[in-house]
């Protein structure tokens, strides 16, 4: 009996002596492994690049502390806060950081049962900072009815503190999550709340910010008057204070509020310098926008090449968009798979260890070793096949992607195919316009005949031009003429032809030479060719063309019996140089005089202030006669020379400047005249884009 007794004993020792081996070496294994994670946070800290991956390390740091020791963890978090700036309010991922930090915190009190203490060691500003940041962790993560919850909170906190600044900040916060619920009525209260905060406080990049943000939702509310004034206001201020962001944003909002206006020229240039800023800050999706207003403003002002122009750079600003989108993704996919892979290699590696530690226990503990091992192996098992089945899917997700990506890169193939021939014809057929409008300008041999010297700079902006000239001798009257025609391209090349057509049937055929009846009866045949209206309705509108189609132009008439010469333009005036005498302005003649310091004069001859087309107030173009001396140079012209883009500051070339030059290379032979004015101009445009056509015409007497 004593003896069973003792075997008993002796066995149930054995046993408890086991398990008690078995448990103490489980401890040392997690205890290791946490001493092994602790270690590897420590090198991450010593050796981390950036701020964001040292504020991770210490958080995951103090959590290993969390629960076996709260004060190492309460003091882990503070030394963070104090460490780094997490007051970054424009850095999102350093907000979440700092929720984070406070959460975490407050658990760690928690855990110490320091209740009391949790809240006491929180002042209202932090706490209100902490429901801040909170309630920006769940916007990032869409949760937009905790998110307004805890900004609320927030709200309530500091303006218990008297905190304005903070309180506007809130304010602003809930009105966007309101917007992008489509709650605009009552997004607008929490903006306007904020406005009046930030103006009280002088905020100028808080009040630019919450202008843009009313002025947008006032746009999906359907009330652009109301929004324009906004963007306004936004724009001014962002100007002042530099910030590109929201001018640009205000810039192309305002270049839509034009285009409903159906004033496309405004909305084009507002959109153009919107357009502008965006490219200096690389915002893609501001150049984006700008692109898609731009499209529907040149369509709608019937400037199909500049549409079509931005028509292409919205589909390629979209398809970068979409091809970093796509990169986003199967980098996302990749890294996934990378952490899984790594996660299985660290857990091989676990088992080989506890194998190994396994198989150094003594003979009595061999029969729990083996039993542990087993299970050990049908968990790992049970994992692995997990881990199989779970990049088995992956595997599969990742192909069915790469198929998608394959159907899409051959579509935009194709369609880029379309679009490829689309450009070829439409190039072919503006070069076949260009070979026509060469055709129908005067030859150079006609000109030669009716000219001794002259030059004509003749630079359209594209393949063909709006702009043309004209030279022709009827009996002893020489006729010379440069017009500008609405529009560039190819509206503009179609004007030009007609401007051509009617003056050589009027002074070719019908041998008109006064100059003022020319510039009637070209107006007559625009009119009635163009069927212009001088009443602007809806319906004129749709079945008529646009009232403003016509043309500005320069034409004189030189009697060379006689050297009398008659001046008529419509918009565009006449410059004539002469070297060293006394200007006597001849009575009704509407003149300015230049002079230089070596007493050259340069005389402008002012026109008519209206187009050759259909106009408010029509009255018969006027006339200027004027007597001509040997050596007199006139100077016809377009304004898109003056009216060049470029120089160091990237303004206008203007009037100053052009007659300036006019006046600087008088006595110089015309050819080489021609050559300055080209080099001049081409020097000032530099890598800016020619922006209308250029025509001057020169002519020594």
């Amino acid at each position: 009996m004593f003896y069973k007794l003792v075997t008993l004993v002796s066995i149930y020792m054995k046993t408890y002596f086991s398990i008690l081996v078995f448990s103490i070496l489980i401890c040392f294994y997690v205890f290791a492994q946490n001493r092994q994670k602790i270690d590897s946070l420590n090198h991450v800290l010593k050796n981390a690049g950036h701020d964001t991956i040292a504020v991770n390390a210490l958080i995951q740091l103090g959590e290993q502390w969390l629960n076996s020791n709260p004060d190492t963890s309460i003091q882990i978090f503070r030394n963070t806060l104090n460490r780094f700036s997490l007051n970054r309010k424009n850095e999102p991922v350093f907000n979440q950081m700092k929720a984070k930090i406070f959460l975490k915190t407050g658990v760690a009190f928690k855990n110490k049962g320091l209740y009391d203490t949790a809240i006491k060691k929180k002042k209202k500003s932090r706490i209100a900072g902490c429901y801040m940041n909170i309630g920006k962790l769940h916007e990032t993560q869409k949760n937009y009815a905790q998110a307004i919850d805890y900004l609320k909170k927030s709200l309530t906190l500091y303006e218990s503190l008297a905190d304005k600044k903070n309180t506007a900040y809130c304010l602003n916060n809930i009105g966007s999550i309101l917007s992008n619920q489509k709650q605009y009525k009552e997004a607008l209260t929490f903006f306007n709340k904020a406005l009046q905060l930030f103006e009280e406080i002088g905020d100028k990049k808080a009040i630019s910010t919450c202008l843009v943000n009313i002025g947008s939702t006032l746009v999906n509310c359907k009330k652009q008057n109301e929004s324009f004034a906004y963007f306004q206001k936004a724009f001014a201020i962002s100007d002042e204070i530099g910030d590109n962001n929201s001018k640009a944003f205000s810039l192309i909002n305002m270049g839509a509020y034009y285009k409903l206006k159906n004033e496309y020229s405004k909305g084009i240039e507002y959109c153009s310098k919107g357009l502008e800023v965006a490219k200096s800050i690389n915002n893609i999706e501001l150049q984006n926008n700008a692109m898609e207003v731009l499209f529907e403003l040149y369509s709608k002002q019937g400037d199909f090449k500049e549409a079509f122009d931005c028509h292409v750079r919205y589909k390629r600003i979209n398809d970068s968009i979409y091809n970093a989108e796509k990169t986003k993704r199967i980098t996302e996919v990749e890294a996934k798979y990378q952490n899984e892979k790594k996660q299985l290699v660290i857990k091989n590696q676990a088992s080989e260890l506890a194998r190994k530690n396994e198989q150094m226990q003594k003979q009595r503990i061999a029969i729990i070793a083996a039993i542990a091992v087993i299970v050990l192996v049908l968990v790992f098992s049970a994992i692995l096949y997990r881990l199989f089945r779970q990049k088995k899917l992956a595997n599969t997700l990742l192909a069915r992607k790469n198929n998608e990506i394959q159907n899409l890169l051959e579509t935009v193939s194709n369609r880029n195919k379309i679009i490829e021939k689309q450009k070829t014809e439409i190039d072919d057929s503006i070069r076949y316009a260009q070979r026509i409008q060469q055709a129908i300008l005067p030859k150079q041999e006609t000109i030669s005949e009716a000219l001794e010297e002259y030059f004509i700079l003749f630079k359209p902006k594209d393949v063909v031009s709006g702009d043309f000239y004209f030279v022709s001798k009827i009996n002893k009257w020489l006729i010379a003429s440069v017009a500008d025609c609405t529009g560039h391209g190819v509206p503009g090349g179609f004007m030009s032809m007609l401007g051509l057509s009617f003056l050589n049937e009027i002074v070719n055929k019908s041998y008109i030479t006064e100059t003022k009846q020319v510039l009637n009866e070209m107006r007559e045949y625009i009119i009635r060719s163009l069927h212009q209206q001088g009443v602007s309705s809806e319906q004129n509108i749709s079945t008529s063309l646009n009232v403003k189609d016509g043309m500005d132009i320069t034409i004189v008439a030189i009697d060379t019996e006689t050297n009398k010469m008659t001046f008529s333009g419509a918009n565009n005036p006449l410059y004539l140089t002469r070297k060293d005498c006394t200007i006597i302005q001849e009575q009704g003649l509407q003149i300015k005089i230049y002079k230089n310091p070596e007493n050259l004069t340069l005389i402008e001859f002012f026109p008519n202030k209206m187009p050759v087309a259909i106009y408010d107030e029509m009255s018969s173009f006027s006339m200027h006669e004027f007597t001509l001396q040997k050596g007199d140079s006139l100077y016809l012209f377009s304004d898109g020379y003056k009216d060049q883009f470029g120089g160091p500051k990237r303004k206008k070339f203007l009037s100053k400047q052009f007659r300036e030059l006019i006046m600087s290379i008088y006595e110089k032979p015309m050819n080489e005249q021609k050559e300055i004015l080209d080099k001049t101009i081409e020097d000032w445009k530099g890598d800016n884009d020619q922006i209308d056509d250029i025509t001057v015409m020169g002519i020594r007497f």
